[in-house]
């Protein structure tokens, strides 16, 4: 199993991605590691579009890094944080109501992604793998559901992968009351206050 970030993006993306490719080719093993990917993402459907909001206590605990570093898994030693990407994550915290280690981490990952977008700020680009990673997740959904079986109408993949999909598609339904949420979401929608 790849060891993917938890940055708002690379794990929707990658979800995106297993979905979009399960899709183009319905073989077992894509089958098989949608079913695993599905189980591992649950909660990003459960949760959809909901961001693990800021929190004073990880605020004060990444301002101290200036100073004490970051500790990261697999290693004991802690590395310093540039009182700058320290700031910066504040900055993205506060813009997207987002728990300011998952804004360090997105800044992270953004820095990692500059070279696909020449000339942009680090910044800029974490905003733009934000967005993105939402778009992945609404892409996700929507691929799901389309290939649920319905009342009406029965898709034209492999059977294995439509009792699949349609399992957790009415399981998301009935448990977590998603189409209420997608309504919510459209409803909330402020066009003016995206741009």
């Amino acid at each position: 199993m790849e060891d993917i970030p938890d940055d708002m993006w690379s794990p929707f993306k990658h979800l995106y991605r297993v979905i979009e490719q399960t899709v183009i080719n319905p073989n077992e093993s894509a089958i098989s590691s949608l079913e695993v990917c599905l189980k591992r993402h649950k909660q990003v459907f459960v949760n959809l579009l909901r961001n693990p909001p800021k929190n004073e206590a990880n605020r004060s605990q990444l301002r101290a890094c200036a100073t004490q570093g970051v500790p990261f898994s697999g290693n004991s030693r802690a590395f310093p944080v540039s009182t700058e990407l320290i700031e910066e994550s504040i900055i993205i915290s506060d813009m997207f109501d987002l728990d300011e280690f998952l804004a360090l981490e997105l800044l992270c990952t953004a820095q990692h992604q500059m070279v696909h977008y020449p000339g942009l700020p680090r910044g800029l680009v974490a905003v733009l793998l934000y967005y993105d990673g939402r778009k992945a997740v609404a892409n996700s959904i929507r691929d799901l559901f389309q290939i649920t079986s319905g009342v009406s109408w029965v898709p034209e993949s492999p059977k294995k992968l439509v009792q699949l999909v349609s399992l957790f598609s009415q399981n998301l339904v009935e448990d977590s009351n998603i189409l209420d949420r997608i309504i919510d979401l459209l409803n909330e929608l402020d066009i003016v206050k995206e741009n």
